[in-house]
């Protein structure tokens, strides 16, 4: 049995960033995932003004706008035909409505971030069972090195969508699937378009995305 800590359960873009929040204030903490390396796909593909606000007193904005590219606009069309232009950008705010940025270079940050705090993500490590009480929790893990019971004054569920936490304290996944198919996929586009816009269009076939991921690297996606 260890030493009380914080134990976050899951080291996506979430779990790191409550990581790196918790230890801000010098309390212990330990981060586990079960995957043995970090997302080496594009994944979620947007840093929003809000999150990169609550990060700029640790992890300036500049980090994410080098690795990716200030979302600036969004333009709309309809059978091939412009319908309209939203504009992203404010005068009244210093860091960009959002920054597109692949997960992978996200979570690089994220870990950088956690590794100059000294705080290692204990990868191939697994949340197999907890006991919660009014003090804290009383978790089993399963690691590298074998079984391991852990004693932490809370543990934080960021485990996705078959979050073991979750179901362990039997919390409802409210919500319905929607009837619909869609095709998503990262391209190569020998195309110049403008890496800050994201363009959405509806033809005869459906709906159709299109998201910059990097120069000449385009998230599509259509229904």
């Amino acid at each position: 049995m260890t030493q009380e800590v914080v134990l976050i359960a899951g080291a996506g873009p979430v779990g790191l960033t409550a990581a790196h929040r918790i230890a801000r204030h010098r309390v212990p903490v330990r981060i586990i995932d079960l995957a043995e390396a970090p997302t080496q796909l594009s994944k979620a593909l947007v840093v929003w003004r809000r999150t990169l606000q609550v990060l700029d007193g640790s992890i300036g904005f500049e980090r994410f706008l080098a690795a990716g590219h200030e979302a600036r606009k969004v333009s709309f069309s309809a059978r091939g035909k412009s319908i309209g232009t939203i504009d992203l950008k404010s005068k009244q705010h210093e860091l960009p409505a959002g920054v597109f940025i692949p997960q992978s270079e996200t979570e690089r940050i994220l870990i950088e971030a956690l590794e100059a705090q000294q705080i290692p993500v204990e990868r191939n490590t697994r949340l197999v069972d907890f006991i919660p009480d009014s003090e804290g929790v009383t978790c089993q893990l399963e690691g590298p090195e074998g079984t391991e019971q852990v004693r932490c004054s809370w543990l934080i569920g960021c485990d996705g969508a078959h979050s073991t936490v979750r179901h362990g304290l039997k919390i409802d996944f409210p919500g319905e699937a929607v009837d619909r198919r869609w095709i998503l996929g990262d391209v190569e586009i020998d195309t110049e378009w403008d890496l800050h816009e994201t363009m959405l269009g509806n033809g005869a076939g459906g709906l159709c995305g299109l998201f910059p991921v990097g120069p000449n690297r385009w998230r599509i996606i259509a229904d």
